[in-house]
């Protein structure tokens, strides 16, 4: 693991955004009201067979500690 991540550069060549930026015709959505619909594409990933079994404790664990 990297010492300094942001060495890495972005990742898969996208630029990181400003959070704070509203998209032009878009809307800034709470995080309480979207983290559920990520979380649950995410845990249906698992159930799919999607995630690499080697993952697949890593990803619960992210968004447990996510959790609002």
């Amino acid at each position: 693991m990297p010492d300094r991540p942001e060495a890495c550069g972005p990742l898969g060549g996208l630029t990181p955004s400003d959070p704070n930026k509203q998209a032009p015709g878009g809307q800034l959505v709470p995080y309480d009201q979207v983290f559920g619909d990520y979380r649950d594409a995410a845990f249906e990933a698992l159930r799919g067979g999607n995630i690499p079994v080697n993952l697949q404790n890593l990803v619960r664990d992210y968004f447990s500690a996510l959790e609002p």
